[in-house]
């Protein structure tokens, strides 16, 4: 949560320290490479489609708010490790419809 707030502070203007940028520069590339990722492994092992994103896709700094946003509203969820949080808030955000 404090990378990534650093990130959406930052994006709307905030002055940050250098350790603050440092958290919003690795929290930028985690999603980035998260959203990559997500799929290539759903192609490589066949499985369904878990998160379907808009025909133009989101961007980083969208999917940064949305991992935030989560987490803000649920603190209880903050001692799981981010990969898992971060997938629950995209499927939460961008659920796939039968």
């Amino acid at each position: 949560l404090r990378m990534c707030g650093a990130s959406v502070r930052h994006a709307d203007g905030a002055k940050l320290s250098v350790e603050e940028i440092n958290d919003a520069v690795l929290c930028k590339g985690y999603v980035a490479g998260y959203m990559d990722a997500v799929p290539v492994v759903e192609l490589i092992v066949n499985a369904p489609r878990t998160i379907c994103l808009p025909e133009t896709g989101i961007s980083n700094e969208q999917g940064i708010r949305i991992f935030v946003k989560y987490l803000s509203e649920h603190h209880e969820d903050l001692h799981i490790n981010a990969r898992s949080i971060f997938f629950k808030s995209m499927i939460m955000a961008f659920p796939c419809t039968k």
